[in-house]
């Protein structure tokens, strides 16, 4: 599964500032207690995602906020 420890930059991000992972919101439907996994984008599509505490993969992927960085000042 894409699993990732909390880590700023990806294995393969070419650029020197380095490069954010997204984080993914779940929801244990057997605990319902939410938990955050860092995996690509691609990695949620095909990754069956189970939660660290009990390994069922009845979970639901939550919405949750982002923030955008632009190079310009408004």
């Amino acid at each position: 599964m894409g699993r990732r420890a909390f880590s700023a930059q990806s294995p393969g991000c070419q650029h020197e500032e380095g490069c954010t992972m997204p984080r993914s919101e779940f929801m244990c439907e057997k605990y319902n207690k939410p938990f955050e996994m860092i995996m690509t984008f691609a990695e949620r599509e095909k990754a069956e995602v189970k939660c660290p505490k009990c390994q069922t993969s009845k979970v639901r992927p939550q919405f949750s906020a982002f923030v955008a960085q632009t190079g310009k000042k408004s």
